[in-house]
């Protein structure tokens, strides 16, 4: 989050909209560079929704941060970080 922070002087968006509005990812996906993740995050289709065909693919990359500790999730490879979002949190946008 800081390195984002430094690079753009804000956190990075809860989630990022296609210009018609529909979600397409989370703020997981923008962080990817920060912790030696480029290859993959050149890899993503930034056009395409997360769980598009193509970026599926890509869950089992989903580096081990964003993994929980000594537990399978249901489903595979799903994610329980999230953010609170709404004025006044790091998320206001």
């Amino acid at each position: 989050m800081h390195g984002y922070h430094a690079e753009y002087g804000h956190l990075p968006p809860a989630v990022v909209y296609s210009p018609d509005g529909k979600p397409l990812y989370s703020w997981r996906v923008l962080l990817l560079p920060y912790f030696e993740k480029e290859e993959l995050y050149k890899e993503f289709h930034l056009d395409e929704a997360w769980d598009s065909p193509h970026n599926l693919a890509l869950l089992p990359k989903m580096p081990n941060l964003y993994a929980l500790v000594n537990q399978q999730p249901e489903p595979p490879y799903a994610t329980y970080f999230r953010v609170f979002v709404g004025r006044g949190t790091a998320f206001e946008h």
